[in-house]
């Protein structure tokens, strides 16, 4: 069975791609609808709520159905959802085996879709020349202006990938050209995408004005993701310090970890912050490693990895100093800079204290602390610099 056997379903598909939650609720509850085809688009409504564990959990419940188009749908949407947990092995098998499926009814959509996939799955593993090997099979298939969109933006991406910056922008300028003929959820996806590239080609600005766009539209569905981006962006461009999380960050738990962890890292609670690290490598261990290491390059690359690097202390002094052990008679001195040293967080004065006088913390002992500070500062090569309330070396 091919698609065009499935006339509802499809409509409910066509609903919520455009947005439109009213007809897609509707839609979910006609008694026309088989059992699989509801679950699939209850998935799809997973999706949109940014449930990807209940949505693979149902996907994972749903029997294989005969109908060959239900098979590929089951097997796309698989791998979308192991694809955004970052799951790229296993979403490329589902995306392979859905291709497949695709073809066998000359499901043009279909292939489209999961060749777009496979390229942007392999890509994430940085595996560019079969990432290009599936975008070029893409464009094949590629007839509406909403899938010759997508196609820009894959090369924009791999451009960027491969640090083509004026490849990139390029690409997704082209993309952004075509904008006013999609409909207002593809308007908001592109922006999102646009941002993203173009921040990454160092273009701030007009990242930042992508999002601003995207600020405007309450009923965009990252709405956190972008709020998220567009004050982190705007905090870099201004040098502004991070406050307590927005009331829209807040409506996503993953956002909402990784803007705690930022502030923690730039207010030098070194504690916290190595806390909720430990809670974002468990929600997602293929992204996040060792503490404040991402493991992908494009995640690096990102507003939260630029933001992330630029206040995580990166290590190049290899020891203490001789001169310090040998100046130092009780060793204070050597403490503090070893203290400093191993932390890849800005510290407080209160936990300097506490490890270099290895007792609580006294408000007396400030002054000492200072101008302990000050004789690390004095020695050459060494650079001890505060930001907002909290110490780190330069190096």
């Amino acid at each position: 069975m091919s698609r065009s056997n499935h006339p509802l379903y499809q409509k409910g598909v066509k609903a919520y791609l455009v947005g439109d939650s009213t007809d897609f609720s509707r839609i979910r509850e006609k008694t026309e609808l088989s059992l699989t085809e509801r679950r699939l688009l209850e998935a799809r409504a997973f999706f949109r709520e940014s449930k990807l564990k209940e949505a693979l959990s149902l996907l994972e419940s749903i029997t294989p159905p005969d109908s060959i188009f239900l098979q590929a749908e089951l097997l796309f949407l698989s791998a979308t959802a192991h694809n955004q947990q970052g799951f790229f092995e296993k979403a490329i098998t589902l995306n392979q085996e859905a291709f497949e499926l695709y073809g066998k009814i000359e499901d043009s959509r279909g292939l489209f879709l999961t060749s777009y996939n496979l390229s942007v799955d392999y890509g994430r593993l940085n595996l560019l020349e079969l990432s290009k090997y599936w975008i070029t099979k893409a464009e094949r298939f590629a007839f509406a202006v909403d899938e010759k969109v997508l196609i820009q933006r894959a090369w924009a991406c791999q451009a960027g990938k491969e640090d083509r910056n004026d490849d990139a922008r390029r690409s997704i300028n082209k993309a952004l050209q075509h904008r006013e003929e999609l409909n207002d959820v593809d308007q908001n996806t592109l922006d999102t995408v646009a941002a993203d590239i173009l921040f990454r080609c160092g273009d701030w600005a007009e990242a930042r004005e992508c999002l601003q766009r995207l600020h405007r539209k309450r009923s965009n569905r990252e709405h956190p993701r972008v709020e998220f981006e567009r004050l982190l962006i705007e905090a870099l461009i201004d040098k502004k310090k991070l406050s307590v999380a927005g009331q829209i960050v807040t409506e996503s738990p993953e956002h909402l970890l990784k803007w705690n962890l930022l502030k923690a890292i730039q207010d030098g609670e070194n504690a916290k912050a190595h806390s909720l690290w430990s809670a974002l490598q468990q929600g997602n261990p293929n992204v996040f490693g060792a503490p404040f290491a991402l493991k992908n390059k494009s995640d690096l690359q990102s507003v939260f990895g630029v933001y992330l690097s630029k206040h995580v202390v990166k290590k190049a002094i290899s020891s203490t100093p001789r001169m310090l052990v040998r100046m130092d008679g009780k060793g204070r001195l050597s403490k503090l800079f070893e203290t400093l040293h191993k932390s890849q967080t800005p510290l407080r004065k209160e936990e300097l204290i506490e490890k270099v006088w290895g007792t609580s913390y006294a408000p007396s002992l400030d002054s000492r602390l200072y101008k302990l500070i000050q004789r690390l500062r004095d020695e050459k090569g060494i650079k001890v610099i505060s930001e907002n309330r909290a110490y780190r070396l330069l190096q």
